[in-house]
């Protein structure tokens, strides 16, 4: 976790969230959708700046930023890929960026990042 000042009255929070911590292993589907939910704490003036996927720490597919999102949001949707095409092989190098930008002049903005929870949905292929 770092800040770096962008401009007088922004500063930018960033974070990468890992599914490190899960083993999946490939199957015979196609990935149809792709749902992140944040959970976070935030207080004063804060903007979603960035929400991407990456695969390792490449950025892939639409940046998920969104206006008035509150402390929990939900980015992207069942047969949603973000713009990406990502397959099984993948998943175990998949991370969530969420980047957000905090006011430094009254109202200070804050903001802390609790949980960012991954869905995702998929097709089995055919056998045939």
């Amino acid at each position: 976790m770092y800040s770096i000042t962008l401009e007088p009255i922004k500063v930018l929070h960033t974070d990468r969230y890992s599914t490190w911590h899960f083993r999946c292993h490939a199957i015979p589907a196609e990935i149809v959708g792709i749902e992140v939910t944040v959970r976070a704490e935030k207080r004063g003036r804060v903007e979603d700046h960035q929400i991407q996927l990456q695969i390792g720490d490449e950025p892939v597919g639409d940046n998920r930023a969104a206006e008035h999102t509150g402390n929990t949001h939900r980015y992207g949707s069942p047969t949603d890929t973000w713009g990406a095409r990502i397959t099984f092989a993948d998943i175990n190098r998949l991370n969530v960026l969420t980047q957000y930008l905090c006011s430094v002049v009254e109202p200070v903005g804050t903001v802390t990042v609790d949980t960012v929870l991954m869905h995702i949905y998929y097709k089995p292929r055919s056998s045939s």
